[in-house]
């Protein structure tokens, strides 16, 4: 005799709408995992910034620097 558990909720979704929902929520986690890099080296750019007394060419120069860096690490 074949017994089921009754606790166990069955998922009724389809199949694609679950893996749909899946990339969706692995998008968002990878778009603010992204953010709190972002965020956290924006942070210590300000910190270099303002610690070092970088003239004004200096710090565009650096924010160019950094720029590249983005393109080239997620492209």
């Amino acid at each position: 005799m074949k017994m089921t558990r009754q606790d166990i909720k069955k998922n009724t979704a389809p199949a694609a709408e679950l893996v749909q929902e899946l990339c969706t929520n692995a998008h968002t986690e990878g778009r603010k995992d992204m953010a709190t890099k972002l965020s956290g080296r924006l942070d210590r750019l300000a910190t270099q910034v303002s610690n070092g007394e970088l003239s004004a060419v200096e710090i565009v120069e650096l924010m160019r620097e950094e720029s590249v860096t983005w393109v080239n690490q997620w492209h």
